[in-house]
């Protein structure tokens, strides 16, 4: 079980791998979302108020649970959505509060998705040579 807090909310995850050999579930719980950005445009963004829980059911392996919980909080913050959302004013026409904001939150979110999909294609992809490539050289 993991804990933790921010300011008044708290909050708890819990695994249990139930008959399989090994737990292949993960799970993300972040409270600061921090957004990279060069000096020259501002220097790094926190977004306040805002969280990301997530949950990876292990049925892709392991290894795929375990990365999306690893990643997914830098792929969701390198999209160009979420720093555009995060220079926008809190409220207000056009804000964090309205449907830009909102639409903003909703593309970088599915965009997220589909770039963890793409990086662990890419992963799987470098593991199956590496498997290959081993395979090879015991042949020899």
């Amino acid at each position: 079980t993991e804990r933790g807090s921010s300011g008044d909310f708290c909050f708890a995850a819990s695994g249990m791998k139930g008959w399989r050999a090994t737990m292949e579930d993960s799970h993300t719980m972040c409270t600061n979302i921090q957004i990279d950005q060069p000096e020259e445009e501002g220097g790094p963004i926190s977004l306040p108020n805002h969280m990301v829980f997530c949950v990876y059911d292990g049925h892709g392996g392991g290894m795929s649970s375990a990365y999306a919980g690893n990643h997914f909080v830098r792929i969701l913050s390198e999209r160009p959505e979420i720093k555009q959302y995060a220079t926008i004013p809190d409220t207000g026409g056009r804000s964090k509060d309205d449907t830009n904001g909102i639409e903003l939150l909703k593309s970088a979110l599915n965009g997220a998705f589909l770039d963890l999909d793409k990086e662990l294609r890419y992963e799987q992809q470098c593991a199956n040579r590496i498997i290959l490539e081993n395979h090879h050289q015991e042949q020899k």
